[in-house]
């Protein structure tokens, strides 16, 4: 089997870094080779970006230069991890990718869709994932899940948070940089999100409503959406 990208996308407190681990624990059970990977932070220069992205009380950063940052890790994520498993035809599940990158910064912040499109087309050498599966908390389900991440953010350093997966590295009161956002933000980021699903006609995209299952319910059902487009990549 050729290699195998798979990105789960997502509002912060998703659930997207731990479903992550289960999937790839379960992925592994079932004889396939997996390689989990973040954005950001995937990587070593990676873990760095995140940090001086999230870190709310590092330096003041302009909306260019966070945007330029998430690109600049994507870039390292792909050359130093992904494209060399799938060279390897290993499935590769990766904690968020460009969408983030335009949910965040274009719908949540406002910033040019086409700018961000091309420069994290340069970042990714046009790399498109073969799988997308969107975790949308629902319109009623956004605040319960930001208070998630926050709550996740304060008492764990590795959470499900930042606008491109996880925390900042470090235990902040209140949520990272990206989560102080606030609601309204994060509504304009859902609808983002959406609008990106309904776009991309040309690649496989699910979405799943995560609000009010479980994340065993949500294991189970993210395991057979895979699953399935493995077995129809294998044939």
């Amino acid at each position: 089997m050729h290699g195998l990208f798979i990105v789960l996308e997502g509002p912060d407190g998703t659930g997207k870094s731990t479903l992550a681990k289960l999937l790839v624990a379960d992925l592994r059970s079932l004889g396939h080779d997996v390689v989990a990977t973040r954005e950001p932070g995937g990587t070593p220069l990676g873990q760095k970006i995140r940090e001086l992205i999230l870190n709310s009380k590092g330096p003041d950063l302009g909306h260019c230069s966070e945007m330029l940052l998430y690109a600049a890790d994507r870039a390292q994520n792909i050359s130093e991890i992904v494209q060399p498993a799938l060279a390897q035809g290993r499935v590769v599940l990766a904690e968020r990718y460009v969408d983030s990158s335009l949910a965040y910064q274009g719908y949540g912040l406002g910033w040019d869709l086409e700018a961000i499109r091309s420069v994290n087309e340069i970042a990714t050498g046009g790399l498109r994932p073969h799988l997308t599966i969107l975790l949308d908390p629902g319109p009623h389900g956004l605040e319960e899940s930001l208070s998630r991440a926050v709550s996740v953010s304060d008492t764990d350093s590795d959470s499900d948070s930042g606008g491109a997966a996880g925390g900042a590295g470090k235990k902040e009161k209140g949520g990272d940089r990206i989560e102080k956002r606030g609601t309204a933000f994060y509504r304009r980021v859902r609808e983002g999100y959406l609008q990106l699903a309904a776009q991309n006609t040309d690649r496989r995209y699910e979405i799943v409503n995560c609000h009010g299952l479980s994340i065993a319910e949500l294991q189970k059902i993210l395991l057979d959406i895979i699953v399935r487009v493995i077995a129809e990549k294998s044939v």
